[in-house]
């Protein structure tokens, strides 16, 4: 048939290298996209089916097999202690417990002391949960299991491992937790052990009280003896020394305190004394003052003196008037006169040898109080060097006073204390433990829902982990994106494995699902350009061995075939011919002989013998084949094939195990990479087509084979490639 024209292409058709989406167009990015997840997920649902009912059955069975146990809870609530006698804290101070005191207390009911007086007073040992399994053989050397008593030690690790007391929050209530297959074991151990921690408590307090008393006495005792001595020596001191006090100060001091207040008394009354003589003296010297002294004044006798006196000198004055000096009566009035006067003048000597005397004797007496006082000084001086001391004693004798009545104050208390105590405790049962009726474990409904959920949850990982493990292609969403490759189709699994079959199933059914497929890659080709022109050949390559290369090649050729075209198979793989198996034709001269120069295109081109698609077997073996499929004689060879045949079809050997198809890629104009649906591994495929590209410019496409249709579709995918790609 003629070169087809493709030169009329329509503007939104391009070419075949061109319609490779990029990574980064691709719908997520990476090598997982989450709907192309799901749809794997999906398409693996008979697996997730059969792990949620094994899982779930699993589940079903253990929990059929476990043994309800019941949890009990005990709440105890620590009081804020008061002040303790032992410690001589204050009666009204109340301490509140800290953090670090309630975890203490948490630490003593856990005790072993405290949860081996709890198994003794409850008998555990009698009980089977308790109860401890001994293997002992009889005579006859048969081994069987007897139940024997546990040791303390045993119980109280067995009461531990079931044993759970915390704190409550930052509050100061303590939680006991025990759980038991025993509900009313359970109770009975909770509610005894809060019991036995307040027993102990009211016991502890008891006991600190008693050592308190106790000590208290022998202190008193001591503390009584001790005043007694320091308070007998006190007065033995005293006595001694002759230091003895009276409203609070001793007799030296006393007595010398009143003389000095004599001695002030004497020296004034002295200075007194001496002013009245000397004003006195003064007045009585001058003939005007003598009358006008105080004491002359205040004397009765010169006063009635002075009063006759007066009489005598007023008698006189009136004789004068009537008689002459010399008259008796005038003689005698002045001779009686004279009398009075002087006897005026002795009193006053008088009253002034009474001032001076009494002068003196005051002088006398401030200087006999000066005497005492220095006397009483130089006494005092003596006795404050023993008075220090006495001093000494009284404090002593005070400090074994005061710390005596201090200790007998503190023993009432104690006594008191020790009574109102009697039942009282630093902490106090908040709620008690009730026999439960339902199990704290297991229970069913949640750990059910738990199951289900599980269940669920692991099958959908176990598809999840096989999706995303899973190394090869399985969706063309999966190829463009993760390769960067246009999509081509796919080719349906043919019935066994034989390449024949999968070939000369086009021709037995020419509509079904693989000629459908192939036709689909058909239309790819005969789009595609090289250069401007139309691709005229293309090479079949496949990654690894085993990939349904062959059965492609020769159903597209014979698919071309049906419309007409005259297309040559050229079978290249030197290692693992098996196009002319296909074909049906025997073995003879091929690639190998034309390449060498030791045939003809006569001699080596033979006709299928289902279709009219001629075939280029590859004959004989080459030594370099490598360097024979990329000479120039192989180029001149694809020339001169290509002017006889409308199309050339390469049939190259896998890629991973030569480089042949790396240098038939530079004289194809397409190459069409066959992978395994699910099996090729992706970095496989991914360096393949790097070792394409760096060998060749032209561009490859990849065509999925040995698809499963059923679990293509469960992914929702499409049989056929969105048209707006093409």
């Amino acid at each position: 048939m003629a070169e087809r024209n493709t030169s009329a292409l329509a503007p939104n058709q391009v070419i075949f290298g061109d319609r490779r989406r990029r990574t980064s167009e691709a719908d997520g990015a990476g090598d997982i996209n989450p709907w192309e997840l799901m749809r794997g997920i999906w398409a693996r649902k008979e697996i997730v089916l059969m792990t949620f009912l094994a899982v779930f059955a699993l589940g079903i069975f253990w929990l059929s097999t476990l043994v309800p146990t019941y949890t009990v809870e005990t709440l105890l609530l620590i009081e804020p202690r008061i002040g303790e006698i032992s410690r001589f804290d204050e009666t009204n101070n109340l301490s509140t417990p800290d953090k670090g005191f309630v975890e203490s207390e948490i630490q003593i009911i856990s005790s072993y002391e405290q949860l081996n007086k709890l198994a003794e007073k409850l008998s555990l040992s009698t009980y089977p949960e308790f109860a401890q399994q001994k293997k002992t053989k009889d005579k006859t050397g048969v081994s069987k299991v007897s139940t024997v008593p546990s040791t303390p030690t045993k119980l109280v690790e067995k009461l531990r491992e079931n044993l759970n007391i915390m704190r409550r929050g930052e509050s100061r209530v303590i939680s006991i937790q025990y759980t038991s297959k025993d509900p009313v074991l359970a109770t009975k151990i909770a509610n005894e052990l809060a019991t036995l921690y307040i027993q102990q408590q009211i016991s502890e307090r008891m006991t600190v009280h008693r050592q308190a008393i106790d000590w208290l006495s022998s202190q008193i005792e001591s503390l009584r003896k001790r005043t007694t001595t320091s308070e007998t020596a006190v007065e033995s001191f005293r006595t001694k020394s002759g230091l003895f006090e009276a409203n609070g100060a001793t007799l030296p001091q006393r007595e010398l305190s009143e003389v000095s207040t004599q001695l002030v008394l004497a020296e004034a009354a002295q200075s007194e004394a001496t002013a009245r003589l000397e004003l006195a003296e003064d007045l009585i010297a001058s003939p005007e003052g003598r009358d006008s002294a105080a004491e002359v004044l205040q004397s009765s006798l010169i006063q009635t003196l002075r009063a006759r006196e007066v009489e005598i000198k007023a008698q006189i004055s009136e004789m004068s008037t009537n008689l002459l000096p010399q008259h008796p009566r005038m003689v005698t009035a002045q001779a009686n006169l004279r009398d009075l006067q002087s006897e005026i003048e002795s009193e006053i000597t008088k009253i002034l040898q009474a001032l001076e005397n009494e002068s003196q004797v005051a002088a006398a007496r401030v200087a006999s109080l000066h005497r005492n006082v220095n006397r009483l000084k130089r006494k005092l001086g003596l006795m404050n060097k023993e008075e220090v001391t006495l001093r000494a004693y009284e404090r002593e004798a005070a400090a074994n006073r005061t710390l005596l009545e201090s200790f007998l104050t503190r023993y009432e208390e104690a006594l008191a204390r020790m009574q109102a105590d009697t039942q009282a405790a630093n902490a106090r049962i908040l709620s008690k433990a009730h026999t439960p009726l339902n199990p704290s474990f297991p229970r069913k409904t949640p750990m059910l829902i738990l199951t289900i959920l599980g269940a669920v949850s692991l099958s959908l990982m176990v598809a999840f982990v096989m999706e995303v493990f899973s190394s090869g292609f399985r969706t063309a969403d999966q190829v463009e994106r993760i390769t960067g490759m246009p999509f081509l189709g796919l080719l349906p699994k043919a019935r066994g494995n034989n390449p024949a079959t999968a070939a000369a199933e086009v021709l037995h059914a020419p509509n079904g699902l693989m000629a459908e497929s192939l036709r689909g890659l058909l239309g790819h080709i005969l789009l595609a350009q090289v250069d401007g022109r139309p691709a005229k050949s293309l090479l079949v390559a496949s990654s690894v061995p085993g990939e349904g290369k062959s059965p492609v090649a020769m159903g597209l050729a014979r698919i071309m075939a049906m419309g007409g075209y005259q297309v040559l198979v050229i079978d290249a793989d030197m290692r693992r011919p098996v196009q002319s198996y296909i074909a049906g034709i025997g073995n003879g001269p091929g690639l190998a002989e034309l390449l060498s120069g030791r045939a003809e295109f006569m001699q080596t081109i033979r006709q299928d013998t289902a279709s009219t698609v001629h075939v280029l077997q590859t004959g004989g073996e080459l030594g370099n084949s490598t360097a024979a499929l990329g000479s120039e004689r192989m180029a001149w060879i694809m020339d001169t094939l290509g002017k006889r045949y409308d199309f050339i079809i390469v049939d190259s050997p896998a890629m991973s195990t030569a480089a042949d198809g790396q240098v038939l890629a530079r004289i194809c104009d397409l190459t069409l990479l066959a992978v395994r649906w699910g099996v090729t591994d992706r970095k496989v495929v991914q360096r393949v087509l790097k070792t394409l590209s760096s060998g060749s410019g032209r561009r490859a496409g990849i065509m999925l084979t040995g698809v499963d249709m059923k679990r293509y579709r469960k992914r929702g995918a499409q049989t056929v490639l969105d048209p707006n790609l093409r």
